[in-house]
């Protein structure tokens, strides 16, 4: 399933979004969605000393080069 054409953005946006959370709270695993084979893939682990505070992911239908 491609994440970015068919799930919707959310239910009444821009106050009510869907999310697809790419890195948990406290994990070093940092994933990347492929779009050319429509997977998550880990892309790195950071180092030890550094954890991802809070949620990270993104908005449905939404895309930008990083």
């Amino acid at each position: 399933m491609d994440y970015w054409k068919n799930i919707p953005s959310g239910e009444d946006p821009p106050i009510i979004l869907n999310a697809v959370i790419e890195v948990i709270s406290g994990s070093r695993d940092k994933y990347e969605y492929k779009h050319e084979w429509e997977a998550f893939v880990l892309d790195r682990i950071i180092p030890s000393s550094v954890i991802f505070p809070v949620e990270y992911g993104f908005i449905p239908q939404t895309w930008s080069d990083d």
